[in-house]
């Protein structure tokens, strides 16, 4: 399930990458296949997750807030790097105007 998981992601970067023009865009079949793709990814992930709790939550209470303080470090720390690249970096661009 991780491997799929991880091809859906890469094939989801690739949409990013290739963004405004992505590969069938504007067509129902790539319209599908890029929401499909979102959807099911989520879904695995949130299944990885909850797995993942269910084995912290055998292991006592105190286990399962560790989960909880490092996901939430886990979500500050991408989110500061998130920052730190997009205001500081200046790494991404603005697009081109499509309309």
């Amino acid at each position: 399930m991780w491997t799929v998981w991880i091809g859906l992601s890469a094939y989801s970067l690739y949409l990013a990458a290739t963004s405004p023009y992505p590969v069938r865009v504007g067509t129902l079949t790539g319209s599908s296949l890029m929401i499909t793709t979102s959807v099911v990814a989520t879904f695995i992930m949130s299944y990885i997750k909850v797995c993942i709790a269910i084995l912290f939550r055998e292991q006592g209470k105190s286990a399962l807030v560790w989960l909880g303080g490092i996901t939430q470090l886990g979500a500050f720390l991408g989110s500061v790097l998130g920052y730190i690249l997009v205001n500081v970096g200046n790494v991404f661009e603005a697009g081109q105007e499509t309309c």
